[in-house]
């Protein structure tokens, strides 16, 4: 180890102690000129360095050339408080005013910069770094000189891509603006250079943020949230469906793709039933079809039951106002049937109009059933009878509620399952549905939805369903969009491919198709049970602060405009 003395240009010295023995003079000159800024004369009391003389001076060259070197944390804090500092200074020099009033200040200024950065892209060469110097550039992308600029140009949520751009151009120009520019760079230059890097960004940033967050469809995001795995073509959509789509009629993948598309509408019917479940605490087993909606049935009714011995009505002053006010406004020719129909179904209560459970949920059912027959018959008189005896039976269930206050958010949300599953039972009893025994499409259970929200009244459903607000109708929409809308046939890929071998067998030519065979095969794999759920899994499955980190990738493009310059001009 030795203590070596260099000497400037303006006469004075610094010494640097415990220097290793092999260190070179030309790592020395550039570590104190990165350090102070300045010429060095001479080294060591008077020798010159082998970078001013052409000889090794007074030291053995050395292999190492690492002493005086910058790390990556030098080369970082450089681009992040050293260059901003200096883009500052550098744009001082380059006023006319400074240079009218300081003319000799700006001249050494300009000089001091340059030398600075001479010596440290010395102190760079002699330890073998070249090339582009990614610390130091790191730094100046989060400078707080660039995370000013770009918290300024910043785009707003979900901007256009021309937006971003935009906000990538104004913000690629004023960050390589303001920093300083060294070797062949110029002000224009580098300027133009910042814009272009900020403008390219935009559209980079925005493709690597879908990567770390795709921009999911909401209709997606919600079927899975309720378990249904859609297909890769499913889940991405365009080109990528239409391929898949296109795909079915292939042997061997086609079946596969049919099986993936069948188990999601599958998981469709267990996300119908699980919404009539779930109030009540329950959940679908995995049954479908007719199997299915007997389950739900059940468990909805044995919940009631249970419920049933400890219920009791008794018509409160609410009831007995709200059901007098109901009958002044039904008009005569219906209130005839309303008041028959109230009156034979009310013989099972007390003349007082009290209920227990059981006789509560028999009076209920009985109207239930009058209501069907009426709204079936089609007509005006028949039509409002139902409706008013819809707001009656409504009318019980509240009271129903008052009257139990400790059961009442647990009739609430046995009602809700009922409510949800006479929208499953509107889809799984039409002809189609029936033909497949009990298993509804997207398509039919949005006409149970369209039905439910109508029995409401006129008004009421079709603002519901004019606003996206009717009971299911979330699910259905989304079921719509993504899934089939209708059960797909099983068998005929498979058909398909019997025939091509056995075809290929009688002109000789298995060994033709086999290799074929076993790509399509090959491509099945995605779909099949297990690995479907791994692919969707990643394909959109993110860890957490993946949000975060693709935000601040579409609305910040112009941090990544330093690149530019460095790419064009070089780092020396």
């Amino acid at each position: 180890m030795r203590n070596i003395t260099v000497t400037f240009d303006d006469g004075t010295t610094h010494v640097y102690q415990n220097a290793p023995d092999d260190v070179t003079p030309e790592a020395i000159q550039a570590r104190a000129q990165q350090d102070f800024g300045k010429n060095v004369t001479a080294l060591d009391g008077g020798r010159k360095s082998a970078a001013m003389r052409g000889t090794s001076g007074s030291f053995r060259p050395g292999a190492s050339g690492e002493w005086g070197a910058p790390t990556g944390m030098d080369k970082f804090k450089r681009g992040f408080l050293k260059d901003p500092i200096a883009g500052i200074q550098q744009l001082g020099t380059e006023s006319e005013i400074a240079g009218f009033i300081a003319p000799e200040w700006v001249k050494n200024k300009r000089a001091k910069l340059q030398q600075q950065e001479q010596g440290y892209q010395a102190a760079r060469k002699a330890s073998g770094d070249t090339g582009i110097d990614w610390p130091r550039l790191g730094g100046q992308m989060v400078s707080p000189v660039n995370l000013g600029i770009a918290a300024i140009t910043k785009t707003p949520p979900g901007a256009s891509l021309p937006t971003r751009i935009a906000a990538g151009t104004m913000a690629g120009g004023v960050m390589s603006g303001v920093a300083p520019t060294y070797g062949e760079a110029t002000r224009a230059g580098q300027t133009g250079a910042g814009m272009a890097g900020g403008a390219l960004a935009a559209p980079l940033t925005g493709g690597a943020a879908r990567v770390v967050k795709p921009n999911v469809d909401p209709n997606l995001a919600l079927l899975r949230k309720e378990g249904v795995v859609p297909t890769i073509g499913q889940s991405m959509g365009g080109a990528w469906k239409s391929a898949e789509d296109k795909a079915m009629s292939l042997p061997l993948v086609g079946d596969a793709i049919t099986a993936a598309r069948k188990q999601g509408l599958n998981q469709f019917q267990q996300a119908g039933y699980n919404r009539a479940l779930n109030p009540v605490g329950a959940k679908a087993s995995g049954k479908v079809g007719f199997e299915g909606m007997q389950e739900v049935r059940k468990t909805l009714s044995g919940a009631y039951d249970d419920l049933l011995p400890k219920l009791s009505f008794k018509p409160d002053a609410q009831f007995v106002q709200e059901t007098q006010q109901l009958r002044s406004i039904i008009p005569q020719d219906s209130l005839k049937i309303y008041d028959d129909v109230i009156n034979n179904a009310m013989k099972q209560a007390t003349p007082q109009g009290n209920m227990s459970g059981e006789t509560f949920k028999n009076i209920e059912s009985a109207l239930g059933t009058e209501i069907n027959a009426l709204l079936k018959d089609g007509g005006y008189t028949t039509g409002k009878a139902a409706d008013a005896l819809k707001t009656y039976r409504e009318a019980m269930r509240q009271g129903l509620s008052r009257s139990n206050p400790m059961f009442a958010k647990r009739l609430n949300d046995i009602n809700t399952g009922w409510a949800n599953y006479a929208i499953l039972r509107q889809g799984a009893s039409g002809v189609s549905a029936a033909k497949n025994e009990g298993m509804f499409t997207p398509a039919q259970l949005a006409q149970g939805v369209q039905s439910s929200a109508k029995r409401q009244g006129q008004a009421v459903g079709r603002g519901k369903l004019s606003e996206g607000r009717a009971l299911m109708q979330d699910l259905t929409n989304a079921g719509q969009q993504v899934l089939p809308s209708q059960y797909p046939d099983s068998g005929t890929a498979g058909r398909l491919l019997q025939s091509a071998v056995l075809g290929g067998s009688a002109a000789g030519g298995v060994p033709f198709t086999l290799p074929v065979v076993g790509g399509l095969a090959g491509a099945s794999i995605p779909y099949l049970p297990g690995v479907r759920q791994g692919f969707d899994v990643m394909l959109n499955a993110r860890p957490q602060g993946a949000d975060a980190l693709a935000e601040l990738m579409r609305r910040y493009p112009g941090l990544l405009s330093p690149v530019a310059p460095s790419l064009i001009y070089g780092t020396e």
